[in-house]
């Protein structure tokens, strides 16, 4: 399956977002300063984004991807305070949920979920 505009456009708008947010975080609106490594949440944040091309065509890998890419981006440095990663969290689990069977559903929300973990400074945060 060949990947759809709209998705393509998707995931190139928050790859653009997301290094405007490492980059230049005073451009973006609720963006505090960033106080991890830039070069590893560029190449985090790339990946994560960038995989939304693939998510109507391989919702289970996208979710897995991006789920891992978040998690390991919390364990080896400080994640920003923007909402890019956030939004990248949120379209991987909506497409496993539009396109993928139920029981793969339900794993990628699992994993899904464990990746909002170095996102959440406290139970605020998880509300």
């Amino acid at each position: 399956m060949a990947v759809r505009a709209t998705d393509l456009a998707t995931a190139l708008g928050l790859t653009l977002a997301g290094q405007v947010e490492i980059w230049a975080p005073d451009l973006m609106v609720g963006t505090d300063a960033v106080e991890g490594s830039r070069p590893i949440l560029a190449a985090t944040t790339l990946a994560m984004t960038l995989s939304l091309a693939a998510r109507r065509n391989a919702p289970a890998a996208v979710a897995a991807l991006v789920a891992g890419v978040s998690a390991l981006q919390g364990l080896v440095t400080t994640p920003t305070q923007g909402l890019t990663t956030l939004i990248v969290l949120v379209l991987a689990a909506y497409g496993v949920a539009a396109w993928a069977p139920e029981p793969v559903a339900v794993a990628a929300a699992v994993a899904l979920l464990a990746g909002l973990v170095p996102l959440s400074a406290d139970l605020a945060d998880w509300a």
